[in-house]
């Protein structure tokens, strides 16, 4: 029925076409004719009256304006045709020959869309018409239907061809030609790639790679009957569903109860719930990848929805910018990377949003059905480069970019227009049905009850999801929580510290005292702006602050009757409580111990609701807390009264590399996007390899299987599924084309030293080593101008942050020591130049600002040089550049900071009298 249906476009496309060549003009030349009026002009003075002839004649006018019309677009028809056709010739040719067509710029211009249209549809029709035959280099053989020993629970419907086959591979095939073979449509190669990775082949090996299948292997191919746009299997499964118990790793178990800690018991008069949604926990166990998921396990039994993931992942990230802000340089630059103690619960948040963000196979291995085996659609241009990518020689990037830095001043690298890492979604969700979140409008509820034993877990999740509402930053989807201090103990172990947006009342009697209070402000706010809800207010007048705020606190029956008449008419001003208990005046919903909600409102009922233990809550909180430490805020060392700088020509300034051996011929480049190159020229791998190869330029010491497995391959529920056989597939691939590009094929450049994989380094260097190597040389060395020599070539050598593009936890903490690292050296670079070479010190300390472009000392010393030659005002204007910098992380420079510049302002002053 397929290739009918494309019969018959073609037939219409070719009669179409046939028509507006043949047929527009001899209509245009029988029923118009010549389209202007007659006799035409033979002199310049005919001109005129043969003019006159169409204003009088308006009809004539008409009609001739339509057929000039109609000869320019035929024309340009024609005109498409001769463009279009040698192409679309060239690549049925390539169609017919097994091979990939290639891929062209899309013409424009009138009729250029009808053409293409016309030419694809009369292609497909020539190509998939004809009947498939057995390749002339193998056969197939019709595989024996598998006898069932169970009749189905539902006939299936007769087909034509229900049967599979099988193909003997030989030497020159392709999944492409094998598919175009059999099926008649080369695109379907993915079923064959499907259906065979997980086959064992005669020699041990099976297909991993759909550009490698090696002559003997034979190869299942699916039934001509199967299409893939057909479903896979029919709506009713006669596969019992799984039960609660038996999909435990995708389950939502129940948080472990601290000792000593409350039940809330649900309450009689609670609605009785539907049946649980059986389809939940189907969706549930359906595999996926981890960017796809709506909530997050974590190792203590919390579930969490990816958006609260990307609410604390923001406000971590956020912290570690802080921190970096009062960092001072240090000398001699340590060169070891400390492992911070980081709570798991943390570090999975953290993982599990970073998944969200990595690209097909780069940083994770995640996609699919979950396979590793299955190889991403980024696939190298080694193997066949063509003439379309010529190799590409890297430039090579110094330090010193010109001879003399422009004396304009300093205005630092451009502002980033947005810190898009440190923003997060701006909604609160309640739970996930398994393929998404569960959004919880506070607005449509006067109070929402949680009951029964998985309450507090829930409420716990709310709590957190609440406070990481909208991100650390400024938003207008920040939320307010009002808690009363003792259920606030209830919750959660020990009480946190300067969590924002987080007010602790004395009991529920102050906190309702305030809910009725701020109703009254916002009532009037509302009414003084002429709008009437908050929401309006936030979206008119976002300066005004009134952000929604939620009581939490288990309700008494004293203070029921005030609590449910101000949730009542307070949710115009977005005044909400979520209670910790059954809530008649509002919604209840109840909480099983499997986290499965009941509740009268559709929305929630049958809901998988998120959860946190009280030690996985509080560990997030802390992650909300702004980082209050200050011991390091000493950014500005002080200058002598009399500077040691000197005004002083600035001279020729090279950059000589350290004495090193030669370098062995492939270089793998981390620091910045990750390249690999042979003699200059870039090796294109795909994203599985480049994720390999980062991760063991990190470990130069070797890292063992088992580590790199488990920190590429994921699974949604915390698991690898990586093993040593998919593991030595990826290295074998690496090898092979980093061998293709040597033309040496017998090096291993990846060794394995007993149970520990490294990059030779006898063959394979990297730009991390050598960063490293130069900076421990001008660690050591005592001579002033061996040290200068060796940070030059160490800045020369940094091209940007480590592994950039790649969203992954285990680049983290070394992404940010080596940022760190190339800092210091900036920073001992300048103090070395300053006196000698300022301009050339100011370059230096440049490329740190647009590294860490919010430290402070960095600032201080381009402020100092700014001043040492005279640009005082540009002075200002680097300290003016820190201050948004810094606004836009809701921070500002020190006080240290402005007396500095003042200071030196004033000694300008005292020179010039």
């Amino acid at each position: 029925m397929r290739t009918l249906i494309r019969v018959v476009r073609g037939l219409l496309a070719l009669v179409l076409l046939v028509a507006v060549v043949g047929g527009v003009p001899w209509f245009l030349a029988d029923s118009l004719g010549i389209p202007f009026p007659r006799p035409l002009p033979t002199s310049l003075s005919q001109v005129g009256p043969w003019l006159d002839v169409w204003r009088i004649d308006r009809a004539r006018f008409v009609l001739d304006l339509l057929g000039i019309a109609g000869w320019c677009y035929w024309a340009a028809f024609i005109r498409q045709l001769a463009v279009q056709v040698p192409g679309a010739l060239a690549d049925a040719v390539a169609v017919a020959r097994q091979t990939a067509p290639a891929i062209r710029d899309r013409q424009a211009g009138p009729a250029a869309s009808l053409v293409a249209v016309l030419l694809a549809a009369l292609a497909v029709s020539v190509l998939t018409s004809r009947t498939p035959a057995a390749a002339k280099t193998g056969f197939i053989t019709p595989a024996k239907p598998a006898a069932s020993s169970t009749a189905p629970a539902v006939p299936a419907e007769p087909t034509a061809t229900t049967s599979s086959a099988t193909y003997t591979v030989v030497d020159g095939d392709t999944l492409w030609g094998i598919a175009a073979q059999h099926f008649g449509d080369a695109e379907r190669w993915r079923e064959i790639y499907d259906a065979n990775r997980a086959r064992i082949q005669a020699d041990g090996q099976r297909l991993s790679d759909p550009d490698l299948i090696l002559p003997g292997w034979t190869l299942e191919l699916p039934a001509l009957g199967a299409t893939a746009e057909a479903p896979a299997a029919s709506s009713i499964s006669t596969v019992p569903r799984p039960t609660d118990a038996a999909v435990p790793s995708f389950a939502f178990p129940q948080p472990t109860v601290a000792a000593g800690e409350s039940v809330v018991q649900s309450s009689p008069s609670t609605p009785s719930a539907a049946v649980a949604n059986t389809h939940v926990h189907d969706v549930v166990a359906r595999p996926k990848a981890h960017r796809d998921r709506s909530f997050v396990n974590l190792p203590g039994g919390g579930v969490v929805g990816i958006g609260l993931a990307g609410a604390l992942a923001a406000a971590i990230a956020l912290a570690r910018k802080r921190r970096r802000i009062r960092t001072t340089a240090r000398w001699p630059i340590p060169l070891d990377t400390p492992q911070p103690a980081v709570p798991e619960s943390v570090a999975e948040i953290e993982r599990a949003h970073l998944a969200t963000l990595a690209p097909p196979a780069l940083g994770y291995f995640q996609d699919g059905d979950l396979d590793p085996e299955d190889d991403d659609p980024y696939q190298s241009g080694l193997d066949d480069p063509g003439p379309e990518r010529p190799d590409l020689r890297l430039p090579e990037q110094a330090v010193t970019t010109s001879e003399e830095r422009s004396r304009s001043g300093l205005t630092g690298p451009s502002i980033p227009a947005s810190y898009t890492e440190f923003t997060a979604p701006g909604s609160l969700a309640f739970g996930t049905d398994g393929d998404h979140e569960i959004g919880l409008a506070l607005r449509d509820h006067a109070g929402l009850g949680l009951s029964g034993p998985g309450a507090l877990s829930t409420a716990r999740a709310l709590l957190v999801g609440i406070l990481a509402n909208g991100g650390p930053l400024a938003s207008l989807d920040h939320m307010r929580v009002l808690i009363p201090s003792v259920d606030l103990a209830t919750l959660l172990a020990n009480e946190p510290q300067h969590v924002p947006r987080l007010e602790i009342t004395t009991d529920l009697d102050d906190a309702v005292d305030m809910l009725e209070a701020e109703y009254q402000d916002r009532r009037r706010t509302v009414a003084d702006l002429g709008v009437r809800t908050a929401a309006d207010v936030r979206r008119f007048y976002p300066e005004q602050t009134l952000e929604p705020l939620v009581l939490i606190a288990t309700p008494t029956p004293a203070i029921t009757p005030r609590l449910a008449a101000i949730l009542d008419v307070g949710r115009a001003v977005d005044l909400h409580a979520i209670l910790l208990g059954p809530w008649d005046s509002g919604t209840t919903a109840e909480i099983d111990h499997d986290q499965r909600s009941r509740s009268a409102d559709e929305q929630l009922d049958g809901v998988q609701a998120f959860s946190l233990s009280a030690s996985e809550a509080q560990a997030l909180l802390a992650q909300l807390e702004p980082d209050l430490d200050t011991s390091q805020d000493t950014t500005t060392d002080r200058p002598d009264e009399t500077s040691a700088l000197q005004p002083a020509a600035i001279p020729k300034q090279t950059t000589v590399a350290t004495d090193l051996p030669p370098l062995p011929r492939v270089h793998v480049n981390v620091l910045g996007p990750v390249t690999v190159t042979v003699d200059g020229h870039e090796v294109v791998l795909n994203n599985k390899e480049t994720s390999i190869l980062t991760f063991l330029a990190l470990h130069p010491n070797g890292v063992a299987r088992d580590e790199i497995i488990a920190a590429l391959w994921t699974n949604p529920d915390g698991t690898n599924n990586g093993s040593a056989e998919t593991f030595r597939s990826t290295v074998y691939h690496a090898r092979t084309r980093i061998r293709a590009a040597t033309g040496e094929g017998k090096t291993m450049y990846i060794t394995n030293r007993g149970t520990r994989y490294l990059l030779d380094p006898a063959e394979i260097t990297t730009d991390l080593a050598r960063f490293t190597k130069h900076l421990d040389t001008a660690n050591r060395t005592r001579d002033e101008a061996e040290g200068t020599t060796a940070l030059e070539a160490a800045i020369d050598t940094y091209r940007g942050h480590l592994a950039t593009g790649i969203h992954a936890d285990w680049l983290i903490i070394d992404r940010e020591a080596e940022s760190r690292r190339f800092g210091d050296a900036c920073a001992r670079l300048s103090d070395l130049t300053a006196d000698t070479r300022p301009e050339f010190a100011l370059h230096v300390l440049e490329r740190a600002v647009a590294d860490a472009d919010c430290n402070q000392e960095l600032y201080a010393k381009i402020m100092k040089i700014q001043a040492h030659l005279g640009r005082h005002a540009e002075m200002w204007k680097t300290l003016r550049l820190l201050e948004v910098r810094l606004a836009a992380l809701d921070d500002e420079p020190d006080r240290d900071l402005y007396e500095l510049a003042n200071r030196l302002t004033n000694q300008r002053s005292e020179r010039s009298r």
